[in-house]
């Protein structure tokens, strides 16, 4: 089902194919949430000053241990 490099992906990283998926999943979420307050903070920049970059800077760290 999954090529070798995909395969290998996974173990690099050690987790299963459901691991990664419920990984990948979480931060596009965090992504979209993230582009929908910088949208709202384009049009009102009073709005969500900070939120766009502490959630980069949350989901760095998460992808970075």
């Amino acid at each position: 089902m999954f090529s070798k490099k995909c395969k290998q992906h996974l173990v690099d990283n050690e987790m299963t194919a459901l691991e990664h998926l419920k990984f990948a999943w979480r931060l596009a979420w965090q992504c979209k949430k993230t582009a929908g307050a910088l949208f709202v903070h384009g049009l009102a920049p009073r709005l969500f000053q900070n939120y766009a970059s502490k959630k980069i800077n949350q989901m760095y760290k998460i992808i970075n241990e």
